[in-house]
């Protein structure tokens, strides 16, 4: 039985180097760099987690997906930079933005995301990419319609 203690090995990394950047992203304001090295670090975990396993190619479908995903972010982005432009009037629900984030946290959160999710469809098996895209499809465009009913608008 593994002894789960601070200098346990999971692939490469410490349980203490996992802890300390978990506490560093919590426990301190979330800012530009802290999004930037979290998506990083995710990055890290998953080349990390199955390296030799290669990735099913892009059906016609997927890339259509993909893209009306890619979109509806987009505008996401811009509704969100209209929040940060309007501090006193409106305020972003997701958590690791904050409540008034800056545009280069914006910035950074929508470029760190938009390459995660490229990463994740890329490497899911084909017969899970139309189902991971739907779902952030679906959620994508919740967040843009709702976005619009409040009255926020695209600003980049």
């Amino acid at each position: 039985m593994a002894d789960w203690n601070t200098e346990s090995q999971t692939n490469g990394l410490t349980l203490s180097m996992i802890a300390g950047y978990m506490k560093m992203l919590y426990c301190q304001p979330m800012r530009t760099w802290s999004i930037i090295y979290s998506v990083l670090f995710i990055i890290l975990l998953a080349w990390e987690s199955n390296p030799a396993i290669a990735a099913d190619p892009w059906s016609k479908q997927d890339k259509i997906l993909e893209g009306v995903y890619l979109i509806l972010h987009a505008v996401d982005m811009g509704q969100t930079l209209d929040i940060a432009s309007h501090p006193d009037k409106y305020y972003e629900y997701n958590p690791v933005l904050g409540k008034h984030p800056t545009k280069s946290a914006v910035y950074a959160y929508f470029i760190g995301t938009t390459m995660v999710h490229i990463g994740v469809t890329h490497w899911l098996p084909k017969r899970y990419r139309p189902w991971f895209q739907g779902i952030t499809i679906g959620l994508s465009g919740g967040c843009v319609l709702h976005n619009f009913n409040i009255g926020l608008r695209v600003r980049f």
